[in-house]
């Protein structure tokens, strides 16, 4: 996105629907000002429908004065809002005061903003400054505001970081709870728990319990039973309602938490979904004496390419099969090494094992073609690895050799699992043997380095924006 969009005009993009953004950061133009920024949407008897606007700031990009014994910065805030006739219907500039910090306790804060809106379509525009600093982080982002108040109906879902009783005087306060949210949606192995908070809206059931389906889906949607779940709750005007779920065992890859809620006969009257990804591989067991090898399956290893192509699932294998796959292929075990090649492909792909096998030794093939070197396999180098594990870019841009820059190629994917608008900047520092590194990524697991810029131009020693 950097690389497209002027830094003046960023768009907000829709990030794996869940609107979850990095505002901005860029190493090129001092101080690295980074916010993170969500929206939710609430109702209050005699408010009426809501928006909640959500803005993290990352608390070491931020520039301090001493203030006695503490560091404190100042934030100019602008906040606008027009609806779809370009009418200006909110409107509000100030100077927000970072919490005061010491030198070792510099942390995340947050700032939280609350306006109720008539239902239809709005677009938020933003320019938030560090005082400090100056340059402005300027972005705006269409949305929309649903009716909450004819018919029953659910609030957006807010992922807690943690919360506890309050007492009202915090921004973070709602429903007796101080609320903080966590504003990012994935889950690594070490956190085992999805904790969150709605509001459910009962308008027209006659029924004095209101009962709300809580399921998790795989990213295809089917759903997986065993994190399907029902809640019942005593009917009132708002019913705010704080869970917790278990996902130890929910292992790698893209979910959506769907809540929904069910009228007295069984029917979803509404509903609303949160998506997130996982890192949590499954501990692996290789049964290797309990395998027997296809003959068809093997005849498509040729024996003097077996530890070739074991080895060329490293791009697609977690980390804990990685390291089994190099312990084989150090043995130098011929008949280890195919049963993992077997194993692999009939645990990925069940069904059509032996064809899903044929088109990725087909891709192996046209990647040591297209990326291999005099040092390394096709699959070894950065964009084998990329094009293997994620296919083919949507787009692909190629920047040859300039005086003041390296050569870089430029990938951009419309979608990888559910994050939107990726890409990946590859370049040659060493000039030769056609060797591209990964220099930066804004996808999840990826190489992220906000320096990119500053790394591609020091072939002249020179500073991009500068």
């Amino acid at each position: 996105m950097l690389f497209v969009i002027p830094f003046d005009k960023i768009l907000f993009m829709r990030n794996t629907i869940v609107f979850i953004f990095l505002l901005f950061f860029s190493s090129t133009f001092g101080q690295k000002l980074r916010v993170y920024f969500d929206h939710k949407q609430f109702f209050a008897p005699g408010y009426g429908n809501y928006k909640e606007f959500i803005f993290q700031f990352a608390g070491e990009s931020v520039y301090y004065q001493q203030q006695g014994d503490t560091l404190q910065g100042k934030i100019d805030f602008f906040i606008q809002i027009k609806d779809d006739k370009n009418q200006i219907v909110k409107e509000e500039q100030y100077i927000l005061q970072t919490p005061a910090f010491t030198h070792h306790q510099i942390s995340d804060f947050f700032e939280i903003k609350r306006y109720p809106l008539l239902p239809g379509t709005y677009t938020l525009y933003l320019k938030i400054k560090d005082t400090y600093d100056s340059i402005p982080v300027s972005a705006y982002q269409p949305f929309t505001v649903r009716d909450f108040s004819k018919k029953t109906s659910i609030s957006d879902l807010t992922v807690i970081e943690y919360a506890t009783k309050g007492d009202g005087n915090s921004i973070f306060f709602k429903s007796g709870y101080d609320i903080i949210p966590r504003l990012v949606n994935f889950f690594p192995k070490d956190i085992n728990t999805l904790p969150y908070y709605i509001e459910v809206y009962p308008k027209d059931d006659t029924s004095n319990k209101v009962i709300i389906k809580e399921k998790i889906m795989d990213k295809e949607e089917k759903e997986l039973f065993e994190f399907t779940r029902f809640i019942k709750k005593e009917k009132q005007a708002v019913i705010p309602i704080i869970e917790q779920i278990d996902i130890s065992s929910l292992h790698t890859g893209s979910y959506i938490l769907e809540l929904s809620i069910l009228d007295s006969l069984g029917k979803e009257t509404a509903k609303t979904r949160y998506y997130f990804d996982r890192d949590n591989p499954p501990n692996y067991t290789y049964l290797n004496e309990e395998i027997v090898i296809d003959p068809a399956f093997q005849e498509s290893i040729p024996s003097d390419s077996v530890f070739y192509y074991l080895e060329s699932l490293i791009p697609i294998s977690p980390h804990e099969e990685t390291e089994h796959i190099l312990k084989i292929s150090k043995e130098r075990n011929p008949e280890k090494a195919r049963k993992h090649i077997q194993i692999y492909w009939a645990k990925t792909a069940p069904k059509n094992t032996h064809d899903h096998w044929l088109l990725y030794k087909r891709q192996v093939i046209g990647v040591e073609k297209e990326f291999g070197t005099s040092l390394k396999h096709g699959f070894q180098t950065d964009r084998g690895r990329i094009f293997l594990k994620y296919g083919a870019p949507s787009f692909r841009r190629i920047h040859p050799s300039l005086a003041n820059e390296y050569p870089y190629e430029q990938w951009e994917y419309n979608r990888i699992n559910q994050q939107s608008n990726c890409f990946f900047i590859f370049y040659n520092p060493s000039m030769a043997d056609d060797d591209y590194l990964l220099l930066h990524s804004n996808v999840r697991g990826e190489l992220s380095n906000p320096n990119w810029q500053i790394e591609l131009s020091r072939r002249s020693g020179g500073n991009i924006g500068n």
